[in-house]
């Protein structure tokens, strides 16, 4: 997770993504399956990930 600046219509934004991605990755799993998911986070803020 980190900020990343991107260019949109002329006009610079900064975003939070995921692996340089907005929306990040798609995480597939099946019930039943265990899910062991490492998050760095980069940004300067605070955050949850749902």
């Amino acid at each position: 997770v980190e900020n990343l600046t991107v260019s949109r219509l002329c006009q610079e934004r900064t975003i939070i993504a995921i692996n340089k991605q907005l929306p990040g990755p798609i995480i597939r799993a099946r019930e039943g399956d265990t899910l062991v998911i490492h998050v760095n986070n980069l940004s300067p803020y605070n955050m949850t990930i749902h």
